[in-house]
């Protein structure tokens, strides 16, 4: 969203490449608009002031829950940026939570190993446990 933004286009990350940032809600908008954010840097000058790649060179450093409510949204997020950089998630105890967050990762196109990470091995990676 406007943070992660903020995030990348600041220099963050390019000052801290070792950053790794969580995105809840897998990523609200942002992960949907990085095609605009590309173009925005190949067309535009501002953009260049902090950083010295293109955008999705940043990718890297994002991680994303599952909670999207959508199948193919959530197929996007493992496509576009890596099965390695989604973690479960389930936003319990709140109404808008994903109670059935194992069964949708299940349904994804993806391999078993890649299943079994996005349920826990990805998160146990990225904060070493």
């Amino acid at each position: 969203n406007l943070g992660l933004n903020h995030l990348i286009f600041g220099g963050v990350f390019e000052k801290h490449p070792g950053l790794k940032v969580f995105a809840s809600h897998g990523g609200g908008y942002f992960p949907y608009q990085m095609g605009r954010l590309r173009h925005g840097y190949s067309v535009r000058e501002e953009p260049h002031a902090h950083i010295s790649k293109s955008p999705e060179l940043y990718a890297d450093h994002l991680y994303f829950d599952t909670i999207t409510h959508w199948p193919a949204a959530l197929q996007f997020l493992a496509d576009q940026f890596g099965s390695d950089h989604v973690l479960l998630g389930t936003d319990y105890p709140f109404d808008m939570g994903d109670y059935q967050p194992v069964e949708h990762v299940e349904a994804l196109r993806l391999t078993a190993r890649e299943r079994r990470d996005i349920c826990g091995g990805n998160a146990a990676r990225l904060f070493r446990i």
